[in-house]
């Protein structure tokens, strides 16, 4: 035994010889020096910064964060395939009170491993290369890799292209309804920013489709909360997409006050690129009571909507899902405006809304609507969109040649 421990301290006197004399010293020396780096704290503007950024730091302020947190912001998303480690990882990017003490009492295991490598143990007498290499591994979970763990860090990864991409999965694989909701409830106060940002919107959509409509009850009210926070939903690139969702999923009763607040200013919404497909959606999916105020509206400013693609895309729903009598009356609008067919023959989406009108009204308005566009056939069929108006017109004349 006395060999075998002069042996060991020879070695150890190799690795360490500033601290032979006792392997306590290596740990308590490594001890201080991690509890030393542990106090040069980040100061509190950074991490407030880092905090409100999320994940992703743009160039601009990336001088303003340390390099080694920068590492450990971007070493979340990179961890989290692997179920076991993604806690850890995402703890040592925060620098809180109570990750610091983890962080240190994790580190103060690694300064032990590595004394145990060092030292052998008096009673197995064998080698310090032996006992490093039957040392046994730490005890880790299972890998359950079908069932992606993001409990607690929902919101973190709604906002990264993979991390995204995880809680949507998550949400897919859910088991009961009420792991599902554990995932939901984590992005309550969060509708405004997801709403913009191009990867969380993903993930309130999914939360949308695979929740009962009472459970998407909390981005209505987010919606309503904030005075303009829907307007600028229904216009956003994004957002627009979040209100499709909910008229598709949600019943009319549940989107009452969101329809009212949409109609208010529905002439703006038709016709904005992201807007009008909030309002075909109202179209198709919102009540009778809501189309039919919709297409009134419509019939009031026939002649200002269709000056633009997206209102006559708004237009063409109408025709789609609106009532027999609000579909003639909306036609009847559009007839009634000097020069409108004929402009809307040669548009991208009104040649569209030209044969609509000639399928709804009856048949003396439609023989005077043909001989008005009649009088202009070469320059349909010469226009890449009026073809299809002079191939209508075309079909039109082929029963009165038949009577």
């Amino acid at each position: 035994m006395t060999a075998a421990l002069e042996q060991s301290a020879t070695v150890f006197a190799e690795v360490a010889p500033s601290e032979a004399r006792s392997p306590c010293v290596v740990v308590a020396s490594d001890a201080a020096m991690v509890a030393q780096q542990k106090v040069r704290r980040v100061p509190f503007p950074v991490r407030a910064l880092m905090h409100r950024m999320g994940p992703h730091v743009s160039s601009s302020w990336a001088h303003l964060i340390p390099a080694e947190l920068a590492s450990r912001q971007s070493a979340i998303i990179d961890s989290v395939s692997a179920p076991t480690t993604m806690g850890e990882a995402i703890a040592a990017s925060v620098t809180t009170k109570d990750d610091v003490q983890l962080d240190s009492s994790m580190e103060d295991k690694v300064v032990v491993r590595r004394a145990t490598r060092t030292v052998t143990s008096s009673s197995s007498q064998c080698s310090t290369m032996d006992a490093e290499d039957s040392e046994p591994e730490m005890e880790t979970p299972p890998n359950d890799s079908s069932k992606p763990r993001v409990k607690g860090y929902v919101w973190t990864l709604t906002q990264d292209t993979k991390g995204c991409r995880l809680v949507q999965e998550a949400l897919e694989k859910a088991v009961t309804e009420m792991e599902r909701l554990e995932i939901t409830r984590e992005l309550h106060g969060h509708v405004a920013k997801a709403m913009r940002c191009p990867h969380a919107n993903h993930v309130l959509q999914k939360c949308i489709t695979t929740n009962a409509p009472e459970h998407s009850q909390f981005i209505i009210d987010e919606f309503l909360e904030r005075d303009g926070l829907l307007a600028q939903a229904a216009r956003h690139r994004y957002g627009c997409r979040i209100v499709q969702q909910l008229m598709r999923k949600c019943p009319s009763t549940q989107l009452q006050k969101l329809a009212e607040l949409l109609l208010e200013d529905a002439i703006l919404f038709c016709c904005h690129p992201f807007g009008n497909f909030v309002m075909r959606h109202l179209l198709e999916h919102g009540s009778a009571e809501h189309r039919h105020r919709l297409v009134r509206i419509l019939e009031r400013n026939a002649s200002s909507v269709c000056r633009v693609a997206p209102g006559c895309n708004v237009v063409i729903a109408a025709f789609a899902h609106g009532a027999v009598d609000d579909r003639v009356w909306l036609a009847r609008a559009l007839l009634q405006e000097p020069g409108l067919l004929q402009t809307l023959a040669h548009m991208r989406s009104g040649n569209v809304v030209v044969t609509d009108i000639l399928q709804v009204v009856a048949s003396g308005e439609q023989q005077q609507a043909r001989e008005s566009l009649l009088q202009d056939l070469a320059g349909l069929r010469a226009s890449k969109y009026g073809q299809h108006v002079a191939e209508f017109l075309d079909a039109l004349q082929i029963p009165e040649a038949i009577a």
